[in-house]
């Protein structure tokens, strides 16, 4: 593949990532409101939510597995696909039960999407800047997440639910003509890597770093969910913030995390990544356990954007690991399993903060995230302590593996595409 395919084809999946992610992030924040005018109950709504993303969890790592070995292009056609479909469907106005099933249709579509794309991503970035790579892709993630609920309320006040489902469908289908007309190759199948991934999928349980990184990113997606699901609630019930105060909260990490994206991907390929990780989720999660400290506007926001910060310090590390390992085991199982983990973390985590909330109140939810997130970098470091300290496990399983995972890293070293500014 020549470095003009793949840059174009790495500029389609951002384009295509950003489209989706603006859409989703525009219908999402008043998709609850769209229910209970359909006719929904507070369990249909319960079951509309989780289905979503039940079905992205569930699906993703198969998907996943299954574009490691039938090609990339064809999943994300077939998902977008999907996606145009069901935001066609929400315009018909269906009932709780019909806006379950698009919605766990639409799940499915975005497990054909993100994380094949990601995988996509990962199989053409270059060795030794896989960091830079993955997250200058996220940018288009984060920004559409910054600008998509505020978007998503003007539409509504201007055109109403059906503008809303409208700007999706068109979204979706813009996603879909980049797709036809940018991405228009796969990276090439290579029979010995294909045999390698088979050779070692009996031994998955073994590869210590990705269930290392699992364990991490599922903390990390919970601490997310807590916070955008109750931070909210804190601020009107306790702070007394106006609307404009609390939005501002509310992007500012989002936005600090989008701009910060690009130059700390660039830091995590020249500095060790495992302690980027360490360091970024150990900050994330001590910061996490002083909002209820929080006295005012002041305090909160800057506590906001240092959670960003910190938060940007792990995310290109260990989406660049999730690459290398993606060398070892297949690059869309990586990112199938890495997208389920964050998945399972947001169905886990309204629950258990309604849990914490009823019993104990709302400072406990948020000591509780920092807890989780502390836990989750112990677990990180615990399962790639061995891959550190390579003198103390000699003889592991894992340990041969992952000379095998850089005997492929080493291998794309020749590769000459790079994403600079001009790329």
């Amino acid at each position: 593949m020549s470095d003009d395919v793949k840059r174009n084809a790495y500029r389609g999946l951002f384009v295509i990532n950003f489209l989706i992610s603006l859409g989703l992030g525009i219908i999402d924040p008043f998709f609850s409101v769209y229910a209970v005018s359909a006719g929904a109950t507070a369990f249909h709504i319960a079951l509309i939510f989780s289905a979503y993303a039940v079905a992205k969890m569930l699906m993703s790592p198969l998907i996943g597995w299954w574009s490691d070995h039938r090609g990339r292009r064809e999943p994300i056609l077939a998902g977008l696909c999907i996606c145009l479909m069901v935001s066609l469907g929400y315009l018909l106005m269906p009932g709780p039960l019909a806006l379950i099933s698009l919605r766990i249709l639409q799940g499915i579509g975005v497990a054909l999407i993100r994380p094949i794309s990601l995988a996509f991503v990962g199989d053409i970035a270059p060795a030794r800047r896989e960091a830079r790579a993955m997250g200058t892709f996220d940018i288009s993630y984060y920004s559409a997440q910054a600008i998509g609920p505020a978007l998503g309320g003007v539409v509504k006040d201007v055109a109403g639910f059906t503008g809303i489902f409208l700007s999706l469908a068109a979204l979706c289908f813009l996603s879909l003509l980049s797709a036809l007309l940018l991405v228009t190759i796969a990276p090439a199948h290579e029979p010995a890597r294909a045999e390698r991934r088979r050779a070692t999928l009996h031994v998955l349980r073994a590869g210590r770093m990705l269930i290392g990184l699992s364990g991490f990113i599922l903390t990390r997606s919970f601490s997310i969910a807590l916070f955008a699901i109750f931070i909210p609630i804190f601020m009107y019930d306790r702070l007394k913030l106006t609307g404009i105060e609390m939005g501002i909260i509310m992007g500012a990490g989002t936005v600090v995390t989008a701009v910060l994206l690009r130059p700390m991907g660039g830091m995590s390929d020249k500095l060790n990544r495992r302690w980027m990780v360490i360091c970024g989720g150990s900050m994330t999660a001590l910061l996490t356990s002083c909002l209820p400290l929080a006295q005012g506007f002041g305090h909160l926001l800057a506590l906001s954007i240092a959670i960003g910060i910190f938060r940007v310090v792990s995310l290109p590390a260990s989406s660049a690991l999730l690459v290398q390992e993606g060398n070892l085991y297949g690059m869309g199982l990586a990112m199938g399993v890495f997208s389920s983990a964050l998945n399972f973390g947001t169905v886990l985590a309204p629950l258990a903060g309604a849990v914490a909330l009823g019993f104990w109140g709302i400072e406990a939810i948020f000591q509780g995230a920092a807890i989780l997130g502390l836990i989750g970098v112990a677990f990180f470091s615990f399962c790639t302590w061995p891959a550190a300290n390579p003198k103390r496990g000699e003889g592991n399983i894992c340990l041969r593996l992952n000379v095998v995972s850089r005997l492929l890293y080493q291998n794309r070293g020749e590769e000459k595409f790079i994403f600079s500014g001009k790329g």
